[in-house]
């Protein structure tokens, strides 16, 4: 359990929840409720207008997001390359290539795709089925620790810019301006406060004075020797 479910379901929700802050697409947050209305957002995010490309990410979200949803995609991940083997060596059959074969292989494809996504919703019978009731509720309770686990430290290394956000930049090389822009548009759509432009910051010299040490008459200090 711990390295078929446990271990994996820390790294995909540090992989995915740190692609999201990554991308744009999820703002910094700290309690549990925040990163749950944050998904919620990113969920109903319209095609090309700031939803991220990512099929990892968008299949999490079809999921639903949030813990179940990683572990739902999780299942469905590790449920997927039996159903595409089988399919790819049905196709290097002879007898597939008939209007028979080919209509019984569409069929089974689709039968056994949606049995893939209802045991992947399912996912604490498919990996718990066999368990005795304790272990089956300290399973779950495990699980969410790992996902928590996850989640906490890709919020860490996206502020520290280190682990998963040198891995993305790694993947993608070098950053165009037009893309950067985008990402810095996001950020700021789903920053609080958004629309507001930051102050710019004032660069005084050596010896300059504060204006907000000015008295009602001018600044305060020595007086002009002329």
């Amino acid at each position: 359990m711990t390295w078929q479910l446990l271990v994996p379901v820390a790294l995909m929700s540090y992989l995915l929840v740190g692609r999201l802050m990554h991308e744009g697409h999820l703002p910094d947050f700290e309690t549990r409720k925040a990163l749950k209305a944050h998904l919620k957002k990113a969920r109903k995010a319209r095609e090309g207008a700031g939803q991220t490309r990512n099929p990892l990410v968008r299949r999490w979200l079809r999921f639903g997001g949030g813990f179940y949803g990683i572990v739902a995609a999780y299942t469905f991940f590790v449920l997927e390359p039996p159903i595409l083997f089988s399919l790819i060596v049905a196709l290097f059959d002879a007898d597939t290539w008939s209007i028979g074969g080919l209509i019984s292989l569409v069929v089974t494809f689709l039968a056994n795709s949606f049995a893939q996504v209802v045991t992947a919703l399912l996912w604490f019978g498919y990996w718990l089925e066999d368990a005795p009731t304790w272990l089956f509720f300290a399973g779950l309770v495990a699980v969410y620790v790992a996902y928590a686990q996850g989640v906490h430290w890709a919020r860490v290394h996206q502020a520290q810019g280190v682990g998963h956000v040198a891995l993305w930049r790694w993947f993608e090389g070098p950053v165009s301006p037009a893309r950067q822009s985008a990402a810095c548009r996001n950020r700021a759509a789903l920053s609080p406060g958004a629309g507001e432009p930051a102050p710019m910051p004032v660069h005084r010299g050596p010896g300059a004075i504060d204006p907000g040490d000015a008295g009602p008459t001018g600044p305060t200090g020595p007086a002009d020797p002329a």
